[in-house]
């Protein structure tokens, strides 16, 4: 199984590291591989075509994974974070897959 990782961050960097040791850790036999983004906003705005991509190149399954810390310490975080990456996923045609 390929699994892909969608998240914060930039290369090799320690929120990628730390999350594919964990999806190793719980599945030791996928084959598991971080994308980072960059920032959030990043993140939020790239996510559906990312996961798209993905699943186009033979990904199983991908996760999307985020500080829910609230964005520039607005009070709105986790779920208008939520909602957002639900409407990038839908205008990238994979809303499917949650």
């Amino acid at each position: 199984m390929k699994v892909g990782i969608v998240c914060e961050g930039r290369l090799a960097g320690e929120d990628a590291q730390v999350f594919e040791h964990f999806a190793r850790r719980i599945a030791p036999d996928a084959a598991v591989k971080t994308f980072p983004q960059g920032t959030k906003p990043e993140l939020i705005a790239e996510a559906g075509a990312v996961v798209a991509s993905l699943f186009a190149t033979g990904y199983d399954k991908v996760l999307i994974m985020w500080d829910i810390e609230p964005r520039w310490g607005k009070p709105d975080g986790e779920q208008q974070d939520t909602q957002d990456i639900q409407v990038s996923l839908g205008n990238a045609g994979v809303a499917a897959h949650l």
